[in-house]
């Protein structure tokens, strides 16, 4: 489950600018600019779904975070750039 609520406040909160690269979203035909919702813990590892493990960003940057060979330092760029996420840890 996703709460649209994190995502809403998350997008709402990035105003179309991508929060890792500091680039607009590309404008849809509506005129609104458009990002994704990445969560830097993923979710599927145990991260959870808040605005403190969730960030706006370009399909760019959210394909970095997913397969760029540099995404552990790109992620941690990240925390130092978006002063509300918060480092979660993951059992195993």
């Amino acid at each position: 489950y996703r709460s649209p609520l994190v995502a809403a406040w998350v997008l709402d909160d990035a105003a179309g600018v991508c929060e890792s690269c500091g680039e607009p979203g590309y404008e849809t035909d509506d005129g609104s600019l458009f990002l994704e919702v990445h969560h830097v813990v993923p979710l599927s590892i145990g991260g959870s779904d808040t605005v403190g493990n969730a960030v706006a960003v370009c399909e760019t940057c959210h394909g970095k975070f997913h397969r760029w060979k540099h995404r552990v330092e790109f992620t941690e760029q990240l925390y130092q750039r978006v002063s509300r996420l918060i480092r979660e840890e993951i059992a195993v």
